[in-house]
């Protein structure tokens, strides 16, 4: 009798792991989706791939072309960004992620390295190196997409809220 009591726990546990198994597959592909940016509850996010980590680690700002690419793999969006790493102390920084468009008329603003700065070539705006704005006639800064970068598989990615 004690062999069936066994028996009969053995297959109660075997069963319970077997179904704990299923629900872990099954939960999977959402963690996977979760964890890549994607989906998050009910909102979708669009993932763009800015660069291999070590070659956008530079002291000024890089212009990179994010192609934001959905769940699928398609590009749904794309956007040209500046992208610079800035050292905060020995081991720690922060990504820096700049929209390129000017918040005047939208004209595309060019790194000026002689004077650090971003400038508008069609009416002269300037912008810091952290997008805020120190020369009209733009009132705004340039958005800044930073809390939105993230490091992978060493890459810089940005995530971008999915259209509808």
């Amino acid at each position: 009798m004690a062999d069936n009591v066994d028996r009969r726990e053995f297959l109660r546990v075997a069963a319970g792991l077997a179904t704990a198994g299923a629900l872990a597959r099954a939960a999977l592909p959402v963690a996977v989706l979760a964890e890549d940016g994607r989906q998050e509850g009910d909102k979708e996010f669009w993932v763009a791939t800015l660069g291999k980590v070590k070659h956008l680690n530079e002291k000024k700002p890089v212009l990179v072309k994010a192609e934001f690419k959905d769940g699928e793999g398609r590009v749904a969006d794309d956007e040209k960004v500046y992208v610079r790493w800035e050292y905060i102390s020995k081991n720690k920084g922060r990504w820096i992620v700049l929209s390129s468009i000017c918040q005047h008329l939208k004209c595309m603003v060019k790194y000026a390295d002689d004077d650090g700065i971003f400038r508008c070539p069609c009416h002269g705006s300037e912008y810091d190196l952290d997008g805020m704005k120190t020369k009209g006639p733009s009132k705004k800064d340039l958005p800044d997409y930073s809390a939105d970068a993230y490091e992978e598989d060493g890459s810089l990615k940005l995530r971008r809220e999915a259209e509808k």
